[in-house]
């Protein structure tokens, strides 16, 4: 699992929010609920940190169980990526929901 701050927005009107950039699960320990507990974890950390508001999260659009997962889990939006142009989109406006 690979999280950080990320800045987004121009020079001025840039802000930092929290940026799961990747999360990875082996197959055979899929479905345990241990990616859950991982992204809550990271979105715990950057909290305290000081890294609040949306998380921003990638997901390749070939992943239908970590798009289900943020998508009712968390509540996430899912968009593709405006500046990737790949098989990624961006999952964003994910808070911890518990």
């Amino acid at each position: 699992m690979v999280y950080h701050g990320q800045v987004f927005g121009v020079t001025g009107e840039s802000i930092v929010r929290p940026f799961i950039a990747a999360l990875g699960i082996r197959r055979d320990y899929r479905r345990r609920g241990i990616g859950t507990s991982l992204k809550i974890a990271a979105m715990r950390d950057m909290a305290d940190r000081g890294l609040v508001g949306p998380t921003v999260s990638l997901v390749d659009r070939r992943n239908h169980a970590m798009l289900q997962l943020n998508t009712t889990r968390f509540e996430a939006k899912v968009e593709p990526d405006p500046e990737v142009f790949n098989d990624r989109i961006v999952m964003v406006s994910i808070e911890p929901v518990d």
